[in-house]
């Protein structure tokens, strides 16, 4: 009989995930090095996970406080917002270069949002494998 663990998808998204970047042109696992031996991967955690509860509940407390009728949406806003978020539920980084030969990029929130801000494609990734229940679920 199947335990029901597997139905636990809080604990798994708390426990995070790594998500292994895809170069956008070819959809192939991006590599740090020419012999593919660093793969640039981010972990994070899900959008079952605690933490991701708790910043859309105060992001809806917010709203409601603010009750703005205003229909404008503002895209800016809206990305920077994605940013905050994602970096929150960055864990860490792996191989991410830094632009300077040999040297990589710290997991820290404020790397994460910047990496976040200035790359689309990886803002996009990240959004996407959060979003997506199955990368959390072991077994």
């Amino acid at each position: 009989m199947q335990d029901l663990s597997i139905f636990d998808t809080v604990t798994q998204s708390n426990a995070g995930a790594k998500l292994h970047l895809l170069v956008p042109s070819t959809k192939m696992p991006a590599y740090a090095d020419a012999k593919e031996t660093l793969p640039l991967t981010i972990s994070l955690l899900g959008a079952d996970s605690d933490l991701y509860s708790k910043e859309i509940q105060k992001k809806a407390r917010e709203l409601r406080r603010k009750k703005n009728n205003s229909n404008d949406l503002d895209l800016d806003k809206s990305i920077r917002e994605a940013c905050e978020l994602y970096a929150r539920l960055t864990v860490s980084f792996e191989n991410i270069p830094s632009g300077e030969k040999g040297k990589y990029i710290e997991g820290t929130y404020q790397n994460a949002f910047d990496v976040y801000l200035k790359h689309k494609d990886i803002r996009v990734q990240v959004g996407d494998f959060i979003s997506d229940q199955s990368n959390f679920i072991v077994g």
